[in-house]
């Protein structure tokens, strides 16, 4: 806050390393000054005379330099003299500007765990032949509790004394029994046979 009827006026002085200076002002007339040269941690007293009545702030400025105080606020109550002084040091370097992190690598795809492939599993049925000379094949009868009943598996007589039963569940238990056939007719159940299928 300025006093009553004052008019504020700001000055931006330029310093220059190399002995000149160069003072740019909002009103007034024509001002003298005087400079020391810059170098770090070296005062810089700055006269100036011929001012009109006001507030003025001065702010000095040059490369690579920083002033201590940023500024000096100066009141000229009438025709005369002002002074201030500033003391100059090295600005610091600029912080380096960090590199951009890099991206991360993008998460592998995890592969998809294949669907597990059922084992497959078959019943070997094997038996002794008849020795009666008028055999024309063989039945094979199966069944899922010992004792019957039972089910036809094969559509005709079977010529051999094997049987495959491809059939089957994984788990599960069956039981088998064959028959002789004679022309139309045929024998009575063989001694049963169980079978258990693994699992899987």
């Amino acid at each position: 806050m300025w006093g009553t009827g004052f008019r504020t006026r700001r000055f931006r002085c330029k310093l220059h390393y190399f002995g000149q200076s160069e003072w740019s002002r909002g009103s007034g007339g024509p001002h003298r000054h005087r400079f020391r040269d810059v170098h770090d941690g070296t005062e810089w007293e700055i006269n100036l005379s011929g001012l009109p009545i006001g507030v003025y702030v001065v702010t000095p400025s040059v490369a690579g330099y920083v002033f201590s105080p940023p500024n000096a606020v100066i009141t000229v109550l009438g025709p005369g003299h002002a002074s201030m002084t500033f003391i100059a040091s090295n600005a610091p370097d600029p912080a380096p500007t960090p590199a951009p992190a890099p991206a991360p690598a993008p998460a592998p795809t995890p592969a998809p765990t294949p669907a597990p492939v059922p084992i497959p599993h078959n019943v070997t049925l094997t038996w002794n032949m008849s020795t009666s000379p008028s055999i024309t094949g063989y039945n094979v009868y199966r069944g899922a509790t010992s004792g019957g009943p039972y089910s036809k598996l094969n559509s005709s007589p079977v010529f051999t004394t094997s049987y495959f039963d491809f059939n089957v569940a994984a788990g599960q238990t069956y039981f088998y029994v064959a028959t002789t056939v004679q022309n139309t007719t045929e024998s009575s159940y063989s001694t049963e046979a169980r079978a258990t299928i693994p699992s899987p």
